[in-house]
């Protein structure tokens, strides 16, 4: 959470709030936004994007297996080598996270396609009455 109390403290200061005026334009309470500012941990996920909202950002879930796939395949294009057994397992690890990454784009991207063909007949025939 330290990034995130610096990134807010920062920004805040950038556009010369005091924490009271920038947790009223944000519409939390002051307690909120010094707990983000402090680092705490215990924090609600819509409050805090709120704040982060007034700079463009947003906190979301991120899926660990792909983060560590995407730093995994970076790493090893750096090096251009397998270096060693962690380097080995890594790949390895890499190698079947893509598989299944693949796969879950692949059906996210047929029942993308499906919803559009839904919509688009449901305003073809709300076109038509």
């Amino acid at each position: 959470m330290k990034d995130l109390s610096s990134f807010v403290k920062k920004r805040r200061k950038e556009v010369n709030l005091t924490q009271e005026e920038f947790a009223e334009k944000t519409g939390v309470a002051l307690t909120v936004l010094r707990k983000i500012e402090q680092g705490k941990t215990n924090l609600n996920l819509d409050k805090v994007n709120l704040v982060l909202s007034m700079f463009g950002h947003e906190l979301a879930p991120v899926d660990v297996r792909e983060l560590k796939t995407q730093m995994t395949i970076l790493s090893l294009s750096k090096k251009g080598k397998i270096e060693n057994d962690l380097d080995l397992e890594n790949a390895l690890y890499a190698k079947r996270n893509l598989r299944f990454l693949t796969e879950r784009r692949k059906q996210i991207t047929e029942a993308t396609e499906l919803l559009e063909k839904v919509l688009k007949s449901y305003y073809k025939n709300k076109a038509d009455l």
